[in-house]
């Protein structure tokens, strides 16, 4: 009776955490680039059973403990790609990039992130393309972190009079390859300065990625990302995946499915509740007829 309440409680606790986390994916389905958490549920090891009777053990059978949320693994499926028309606001496409396979029977799409240097002065990758220029003319995230060239440095704008550039000015041009260029039109054939390139790191295997904040995410023990392989690279430049300037990507959150995900998760809470009070209800059953004795 005692295992009963605990496996009950495990679903309970479990049913709570997933609960958490579709909560989060619903509050950040506005958030651009967000990436949905998915709760990976893992059950107790089995136990077998066996009853000590004048010395002879007698096999009572399996005993399933229940299950736990053992992780949350974010889910880098694409999302859609709105326009607005803001030029340093960046949506990387790379829906088209082919599936690589890491493992037997098993693939995984590579994917493309921004690279930011986060408050701790450690690489974060992210999707979330909403960038702006600071007091010293850094593109930074809304968080402050700045944006990384292939050279680790942070990117800085600065025009002729080593002033921040206006980031709503038309003359700022930001290519597929993440080239920043700009375009001085009071000169002949609108001269082009290049001002530098914001680095596209190339990510086989996002899922070996770990959450280092909402919509951000490293490798564990901070270690850089791995140099793509030939394969990998030549997929990447198959797909003409790249930036989209003027563009953002949206949360990947599916609204609807969330909040049926959610009152599911409530339903089976409920359920664990019941069965861990009609367990609590037997055990004081058990233990007032003990007391009549």
């Amino acid at each position: 009776m005692i295992r009963g309440l605990y496996t009950a409680a495990a679903g309970m606790i479990a049913q709570e955490r997933i609960h958490d986390a579709l909560t989060n994916n619903i509050a950040n389905v506005q958030t651009a680039g967000y990436k949905q958490d998915q709760v990976v549920e893992r059950s107790f090891p089995e136990l077998l059973i066996q009853r000590i009777r004048d010395g002879q053990p007698q096999l009572v059978g399996p005993l399933n403990t229940g299950v736990y949320a053992q992780e949350l693994i974010p889910t880098f499926t694409p999302a859609p790609i709105v326009e607005t028309n803001q030029p340093l606001e960046l949506a990387i496409d790379d829906s088209r990039m082919p599936a690589l396979p890491i493992g037997e029977n098993e693939t995984v799409a590579p994917r493309l992130f921004f690279k930011v240097l986060d408050q701790n002065g450690e690489i974060s990758y992210t999707r979330q393309g909403r960038f702006f220029l600071d007091g010293s003319g850094y593109l930074v995230t809304p968080e402050g972190y700045q944006v990384l060239d292939g050279e680790n440095e942070p990117i800085q704008l600065l025009n002729e009079y080593d002033q921040p550039f206006d980031p709503t000015m038309s003359n700022l041009f930001i290519d597929g390859q993440g080239n920043v260029v700009y375009r001085n039109p009071d000169y002949p054939l609108q001269t082009t300065e290049e001002l530098g390139k914001i680095d596209l790191v190339l990510i086989t295997n996002p899922n070996e990625l770990v959450k280092a904040g909402t919509g951000y995410y490293r490798y564990q023990n901070g270690n850089a990302a791995p140099a793509p392989t030939e394969d990998a690279t030549a997929a990447y430049l198959a797909t003409q995946s790249g930036v989209k300037q003027g563009f953002i990507e949206k949360s990947n959150v599916d609204p609807a499915t969330t909040v049926s995900d959610m009152m599911q998760a409530l339903r089976v809470y409920e359920a664990n509740q019941k069965v861990l009070q009609s367990y609590d209800q037997l055990l004081g059953r058990a233990v007032n007829d003990l007391a009549k004795i």
